[in-house]
């Protein structure tokens, strides 16, 4: 993991440079290399997560066994033999059909999440390099070992993100409900379509604040409600208590509220503010109320690595260098931010975060 990120990285910053001069700036790259990079990017970690051993990721043998399940002729592909969304058994039974192994299934589930973040990042970060930094380095490609399905819904949000910007709703909708044929918890995505409507003024902090703690409180019920639109029942679904270690705790939750302090200090510097901006220091106000919540409930932690790509495009917005007169200081900010991924990153390794440790590929 660490060849890899390092190779990546490297790969990336050779490509800023222009002669012999260092171009930061990742606007004023090439289109055609910031795509280079993100292809390289897509087929290097889709790979690595999908040439993986079924003993990796929690959640990995399972979908195995409902590979095995689900039918295997054109007659039957849209019979569903498992509790899965019919989504995912049409996917299972269209690879199996075309004569394709789990393995295969693995592939296309890990490229097309990556691929989809990879599209995602191109069309609306401002510094791929970071955001690509902040997509290893923090819970979103580690986790797609795990919860497969989970992250073909996000990466139909990923893609349906341009039509938030674009107001066209039906277009966001559709791409949605697609999505939620895999796992319905993207349906919860759709008022982010609704988001550039909000005034982030003082009075939205503490609604934020207020909703923060009534979901920290009443978490129960709000969980079954939860659980009743999933199609899951009780309180299983997100697990509430306490959680250590494999969360990070309070710990990681300090860390996410560090970040959106240096988030707003870099919003501070920027001379000449744009409403978006705003509009990015929710993004990341939106992991740290999910960090807040996963200190008491496991679902919380699937809200971050959902909201992590959207971090990822508004760090780079927020802690962009031609944009403040106090270049040194935002400089210092974005240091100590890319200390804090390469610690965190650290920490996921070391945690073993989704059973990614060892790494083990996949033998026939």
């Amino acid at each position: 993991y660490i060849i890899f990120f390092v190779c990546n990285i490297l790969f990336g910053l050779s490509l800023c440079v222009s002669g012999r001069k260092f171009c930061p700036n990742e606007l004023n790259l090439n289109k055609i290399k910031r795509k280079i990079y993100l292809i390289v990017t897509t087929l290097q970690y889709g790979l690595l997560c999908g040439l993986r051993a079924t003993s990796m990721g929690y959640d990995t043998f399972s979908y195995q066994i409902i590979f095995w399940m689900t039918p295997s002729s054109w007659s039957t592909i849209f019979v569903r033999t498992s509790y899965v969304e019919m989504g995912f058994s049409v996917l299972c039974s269209l690879v199996k059909i075309l004569g394709g192994n789990y393995q295969m299934l693995l592939i296309i589930c890990s490229l097309f999440s990556m691929g989809a973040c990879c599209v995602f990042l191109n069309r609306h970060s401002t510094n791929v390099i970071l955001s690509v930094f902040i997509i290893i380095s923090f819970p979103f490609f580690y986790s797609q070992f795990d919860v497969v399905r989970h992250f073909l819904a996000i990466g139909c949000f990923l893609l349906a993100y341009k039509y938030i910007e674009e107001k066209k709703l039906i277009k966001y909708l559709i791409l949605i409900i697609i999505g939620a044929t895999f796992h319905k918890i993207v349906l919860l995505f759709i008022p982010l379509y609704f988001i550039r409507k909000i005034k982030f003024d003082a009075a939205f902090v503490i609604i934020m604040v207020a909703a923060t703690a009534i979901l920290y409180l009443f978490l129960t019920e709000i969980v079954v409600f939860i659980g009743e639109l999933m199609g899951k029942a009780g309180t299983s679904l997100v697990e509430t208590g306490f959680l250590g270690a494999d969360a990070g705790g309070f710990k990681t939750m300090l860390m996410y509220a560090a970040i959106l302090v240096l988030s707003f200090l870099a919003y501070l510097l920027i001379d000449e503010k744009k409403d978006s901006d705003r509009i990015y220091i929710f993004y990341v106000a939106l992991v740290v109320v999910a960090s807040i919540i996963s200190t008491n409930a496991r679902i919380a932690i699937r809200f971050i690595m959902s909201f992590v790509p959207l971090m990822s495009i508004a760090i780079p917005h927020l802690f962009s260098f031609n944009r403040t007169s106090s270049k040194k200081v935002m400089i210092a900010l974005t240091i100590g931010f890319v200390l804090i991924g390469l610690i965190y990153h650290g920490f996921m390794l070391i945690s073993n975060w989704s059973n990614v440790v060892p790494y083990i590929p996949y033998m026939q």
